[in-house]
């Protein structure tokens, strides 16, 4: 691990000279150390470090601590003290305007660009490369592995910056498919072009990554295939991603992923427990950390209040209870419960989790109609929650929609935002329709569905164009 950082503190400085073109001019920028790209991969074993460079990269402050944010401004996270976190405060009824100058919009925008030019990087220098001991199948592998992590972060993009709810949309995100060497202009694609780029990469990955990864800090067919899923869910396109869900959990068993048989354990196991689809490798005996930030963690307005009105006898929601309540750890949440001195292992980032594709595929059934299949995909995460035998039973056909939504905010809030887009649908196509005045009065203003476009990011780029709902800012 040592000698692939120590690799990638050399590569990354190229990389990074070269991102800093998306942000703004580099003509003061005068490196002392810059690795050529045609020869950093020069043989199997260089391309591999190449590859965890790549890894590596997820594990940034710049877009780990950014969630925290996303999670406030959904309202399942109660504060923060991320930088600028304040923006994201403020009561459901009267949401704070982010500003442009946010500065934690533009650190999560310049690293997720970054991200995106280190595996553009990695791509075009093994294709050029092409080490004669690496098999044509391993290399496939390699970029399948490459081209499922841009397709994840320009996902992360598109949703953040672009107006990914509106295919027809110009308001796309900046693609990049070729590594940034200079200062030319670039304008945003279209909407449709964002996902065409997405769901190619996607396609590549499910067919070319490798089957099975021990080690779920690393992608494989399956967590491209599950992110596909992802991806139509988001465009509206539910018979899609009730198919690529499915396959995901009819494949799930015998390429060794799983649903843990208890709600806590996976936090716990972190990312080696089979639940994990995608969850970056940390260690405190290394150097390779994950930016966290959920120090005295208290759950957001929406999530107690849901915490209260589903649970059953009196008693909270058990995952709430079970993540929130009585917790002894520093971080006062069983989602995040290491970063203590004397544990090694460290908190991860639950990029993508297995009970996701459940409930991926449980609202897509649901927008079909398909109630009966929905309450069934419900049914093992609500049981092993600790939910009575015949609770998704009760649900009836006109609330199965909603509480679709509510058991998915109990089991993944404050891990990796997701909640925030999965609200933004709801509120455009339908949902909330059965949740009690209790609860929607703790729902987002929706003020707001964008972050802005930093305004360093436009002195950078003089064919970028702002956001509608910023332009008057």
């Amino acid at each position: 691990m040592k000698l692939i950082y120590k690799l990638f503190s050399l590569l990354f400085v190229s990389v990074a000279v070269q991102s800093c073109d998306l942000m703004g001019s580099i003509d003061d920028i005068k490196p002392q150390h810059v690795v050529d790209d045609e020869t950093v991969i020069v043989d199997a074993s260089t391309a591999q470090m190449a590859l965890s460079g790549v890894y590596s990269s997820v594990r940034s402050y710049d877009v780990c601590i950014f969630r925290s944010c996303m999670s406030v401004w959904a309202g399942t996270y109660g504060k923060t003290n991320t930088n600028g976190s304040k923006d994201f405060m403020g009561d459901s009824q009267n949401k704070t305007a982010i500003k442009v100058e946010n500065i934690g919009v533009e650190n999560v925008y310049r690293g997720y660009y970054y991200i995106i030019n280190a595996v553009n990087s990695f791509i075009d220098n093994l294709n050029t490369s092409n080490p004669s001991d690496l098999s044509e199948t391993r290399k496939n592998e390699m970029l399948g592995e490459a081209r499922c992590m841009r397709a994840l972060i320009n996902m992360h993009l598109l949703r953040l910056f672009g107006e990914y709810y509106d295919n027809n949309s110009e308001y796309g995100i900046v693609l990049y498919e070729k590594p940034v060497r200079d200062n030319e202009p670039k304008a945003r694609s279209k909407v449709s072009d964002c996902y065409k780029l997405i769901q190619d990469d996607l396609k590549f990955a499910s067919v070319n990554a490798p089957a099975y990864q021990y080690e779920h800090s690393l992608f494989s067919t399956l967590v491209a295939k599950a992110l596909m899923a992802r991806v139509y869910l988001t465009k509206g396109e539910y018979t899609s991603a009730a198919e690529w869900a499915g396959e995901v959990i009819d494949e799930a068993e015998g390429s060794g992923y799983g649903l843990e048989e208890d709600f806590t354990t996976v936090f716990t196991t972190q990312f080696n427990s089979p639940e994990m689809l995608f969850a970056p490798y940390t260690n405190k005996a290394t150097s390779e950390l994950i930016s966290s930030n959920w120090i005295a963690t208290e759950a957001g307005r929406l999530l107690i209040t849901l915490g209260k009105t589903m649970g059953e006898g009196g008693k909270l929601e058990p995952r709430y209870q079970a993540t929130y309540e009585n917790i002894e750890n520093m971080n006062k949440t069983a989602k995040y419960p290491l970063i203590v001195d004397g544990y090694s292992d460290v908190n991860s980032y639950y990029f993508m989790r297995l009970p996701e594709v459940y409930y991926i595929k449980a609202e897509a059934e649901a927008r079909l109609g398909h109630y009966d299949v929905a309450r069934e995909l419900m049914r093992p995460l609500c049981d092993r929650a600790g939910y009575a035998d015949d609770y998704v039973d009760r649900i009836t056909d006109t609330d199965v929609l909603g509480m679709v939504l509510k058991n998915k905010l109990m089991e993944l809030s404050v891990e990796n935002g997701e909640e925030w887009f999965d609200l933004v649908r709801y509120h455009q196509k339908g949902g909330f329709e059965s949740w009690t005045i209790a609860e929607k009065a703790q729902l987002p203003a929706f003020n707001q569905l964008l972050l802005p476009i930093p305004r360093t990011a436009m002195a950078g780029n003089t064919l970028l164009v702002q956001n509608p709902e910023y332009q008057s800012i």
